[in-house]
């Protein structure tokens, strides 16, 4: 049988044998039929290919969604999905209904079968054990397949009631953990980031526009302040390697680091934003590798429910204010660093309310009644 015929019942194998191809022109064929033939299913093979374009065809297919779904009139979301009742399972002595289920799913998952995953955790007790079940397999086959099995581990993610949100945010962290040290400035050590903004972007902009661009964000935000988390040397690669798309979380991830080696109170705004200035401008022009694992922690939410104006995730699990003036959005992300380690630095704050900049002034504001709110509680 062909590699085509087999990738039904055993896509695993056919993927080793793909991989362990010397002839590159017998690869490339053999990943261009599949892809063809199971678009959306063979993100995993992309990566195999040597020529840029075969590569970026092969990501490319794989991300349109309307190759192999179809959208339903009303646009209900993931919930259209069919039930299916739950097949029989052969559990280990030691199981308990919940393990043996649980295993089922990620195992149903991982090899695409999305409504047979959904049935194993639905035949689960409750509601709680059924969403934590989704949750755990949607996690398991972005860990596993990262970028590539975001699409999956999203539709399970939206049926993981009381979950599903969190567990989106999860896949996000996860995608995330494939950022390069900051120290480097080559474009390709990216290349974990852009798959996974690609499938993310892909996945819902079909769907639902503003989830689309609020998850790449938190994703760009989460890996960026991860990357600069885990830097020994804090430098403006990125900059090179991502241009300015990214440069709101360039200048979060900048200015958090810094703020992590200096107490906030030890300069006054201005010289908070010169010195991230000047580490910006410098290169470490470094390898990817991280060689200080940190662990990275999002920022708290400062950001109220009703707060209005253009905006960006900030470090993940919060949003921000964003200016196009350089200096006035690095002074906007010395104040929401310096806020999230107690006391909020007096100085910063009286430098905030005479600045030039309404942005500037209003995020001190926001900040300063967010805290004392929750300090209140």
């Amino acid at each position: 049988m062909t590699w085509v015929t087999r990738w039904p019942v055993e896509p695993t194998e056919v993927q080793a044998e793909i991989e362990a191809e010397t002839n590159p022109l017998q690869k490339a064929l053999g990943i261009a039929a599949l892809t063809e033939a199971y678009p959306g299913q063979t993100m995993t093979l992309c990566m195999a290919l040597d020529q840029p374009e075969a590569r970026t065809r092969c990501e490319r297919l794989n991300e349109r969604p309307h190759l192999w779904v179809t959208k339903p009139k009303d646009n209900p979301g993931l919930s259209s999905l069919p039930e299916t009742q739950a097949p029989d399972v052969d559990c280990l002595s030691e199981d308990t209904q919940a393990a043996c289920r649980d295993r089922a799913a990620r195992l149903s998952a991982l090899q695409g079968r999305v409504d047979e995953a959904r049935a194993h955790c639905n035949a689960l007790s409750t509601p709680q054990w059924a969403g934590e079940c989704l949750f755990q397999a949607a996690e398991f086959v972005v860990h596993r397949n990262s970028a590539a099995g975001y699409a999956v581990g999203a539709v399970l993610c939206e049926h993981a009631k009381p979950f599903a949100t969190n567990c989106l945010n999860h896949l996000v962290l996860i995608l995330a953990d494939g950022a390069p040290a900051s120290s480097t400035s080559n474009p390709d050590d990216w290349a974990k980031i852009h798959s996974a903004d690609n499938a993310v972007r892909a996945h819902w902009s079909w769907q639902d526009s503003i989830r689309a661009k609020d998850q790449s964000d938190r994703l760009w935000s989460e890996a960026l302040g991860l990357a600069y988390s885990n830097a020994t040397k804090v430098t403006g690669d990125p900059l090179d390697a991502l241009g300015t798309a990214q440069m709101p979380h360039i200048f979060a991830g900048t200015m958090q680091r810094l703020m992590t080696l200096d107490p906030p109170a030890s300069r006054g705004l201005t010289q908070w934003v010169e010195l991230a200035q000047t580490h910006l401008s410098e290169r470490s022009h470094g390898t990817a590798h991280r060689e200080q694992r940190r662990i990275f922690r999002g920022a708290a939410d400062l950001w109220g429910a009703d707060t209005e104006g253009e905006s960006v995730a900030y470090l993940a699990t919060s949003r921000r204010w964003v200016s196009k003036n350089p200096s006035v959005d690095l002074a906007i992300c010395a104040l929401e660093a310096a806020a999230r380690k107690p006391p909020f630095a007096s100085n910063l704050l009286e430098d905030a309310r005479t600045h030039e900049s309404l942005l500037v002034q209003n995020t001190a504001a926001r900040l300063v009644q967010l805290i004392e709110q929750d300090q209140s509680d």
